[in-house]
């Protein structure tokens, strides 16, 4: 039988609109048993393009299923790739699940476990390295708007997730390379992380003369606004006035006004800052929404404060939240509140749930004082640092 592929552009149907096109159909069936064809065929047969196939090419397909509705050549072609993807999270899904029980079967498996889930992140790896550098390419020049947007995420990336997954490389990688000196050398990661983060505020000033409607929202959000200082240093009067324009900070749960007090810059006022602001968000989010029951607002608690890594939040955590909710905006005449219904009842129920065995440093220092030494001291202790912090943080009445 002749080919679909042999004339180009595939003739129009003579169906209906409505009714299904047969030969589109047929057209699709064999594109698919040829990615099917591909697929089996390339490990079999190492260094040999896909174009050594016998038959039409997938310039051939290409062409001729690109005309067609509802995307057939875009869906046939995601569609193994997907569900094989698929495939690999639910495994590292299963497997990363079956690390956390304790129970003695899955203690049995663990070992096992850990060997499929490092496959499968080689896996994963695998096909990113193939898909990096195409989808920067890409990016630069598609007029997808869908791949542009997963390739604007994909550069945007996330600062702090970056910074803890340089560290967790630097410590698995207890020897990297040094210079004969000892020093380390050039294009380590921390260094690549310094030259990125320089290149986007470069950047970011540009975008704040081309968009600074759209960057005051989240300047709005943000306590302060990264900028480049040369040794000569950048003209206070235009930071001032870039940051009275963009309404810095005016969101901000804490005190980011050029007046604000000092002492923001202690161990324990630079661990505080992120959490208020963490619980500012989160009622943020919830504001205004109504519940049918209990369960239902501890589901969107969960769902609102869990980011993975972490445990998962226990039923303290989802309390704190949920009494947060009534607390009044942050100011130094509410800061008492914040911290004795908020902050320390958080504290006590995620990072000092052993005052003894506390692994951030603020903490360390309250649980080293004497008075200090009983869980009812250290609370007591901790209450009064972080009343004293939080007031200076806050906002004035």
């Amino acid at each position: 039988m002749k080919s679909n592929l042999e004339s180009s552009p595939v003739e129009a149907s003579a169906c209906p609109p409505d009714a299904p096109d047969p030969q589109s159909d047929a057209l699709v069936r064999q594109f698919r048993a040829y990615l099917h064809q591909v697929i089996s065929a390339e490990p079999t047969r190492p260094g040999k393009p896909s174009t050594a196939l016998p038959g039409p090419t997938i310039l051939s397909y290409a062409r001729a299923l690109a005309g067609l509705p509802d995307h057939p050549l875009a869906r046939e072609l995601s569609r193994p790739l997907v569900a094989i993807l698929d495939q690999m999270t639910r495994l590292a899904d299963f497997y990363e699940g079956m690390l956390l029980r304790t129970d003695a079967p899955s203690a049995a498996w663990r070992a096992a476990a850990r060997q499929v889930l490092d496959q499968v992140d080689f896996a994963h790896a695998q096909v990113l390295h193939t898909q990096l550098h195409p989808l920067r390419r890409r990016g630069r020049v598609t007029a997808n708007l869908e791949f542009l947007g997963c390739a604007i995420e994909l550069a945007i990336g996330q600062g702090a997730d970056a910074a803890r997954l340089i560290r967790r490389y630097q410590k698995l990688n207890p020897e990297p390379p040094r210079e004969a000196d000892g020093s380390p050398s050039p294009g380590s990661l921390p260094e690549e992380f310094a030259r990125d983060a320089g290149r986007r505020v470069a950047a970011l000033e540009s975008l704040g003369d081309d968009f600074p409607g759209e960057l005051r929202h989240a300047a709005r959000e943000m306590p302060a606004w990264p900028v480049l200082l040369s040794r000569s240093g950048r003209p206070r009067r235009q930071f001032l006035a870039l940051a009275q324009h963009l309404e810095l900070g005016r969101d901000y749960p804490t005190d980011t006004s050029a007046d604000a007090h000092s002492g923001s810059d202690t161990p324990l006022a630079k661990y505080l800052d992120p959490l208020i602001y963490r619980l500012h968000v989160a009622c943020g989010e919830i504001e205004g929404l109504e519940f049918k029951s209990l369960r239902e607002e501890q589901h969107w608690l969960y769902l609102t404060w869990w980011t993975w890594p972490e445990d998962r939040p226990s039923a303290e955590v989802l309390a704190v939240i949920h009494a947060a909710q009534e607390l009044p905006p942050l100011t130094k005449a509410t800061a008492a509140q914040w911290a004795g219904v908020a902050l320390v009842p958080l504290i006590l129920a995620t990072d000092a749930r052993d005052h003894t065995q506390c692994t951030e440093p603020a903490l360390q220092a309250i649980a080293r004082q004497r008075a200090a030494r009983s869980p009812a001291g250290f609370k007591r202790r901790l209450l009064s640092a972080v009343t004293a912090t939080v007031r200076r943080l806050a906002r004035p009445e």
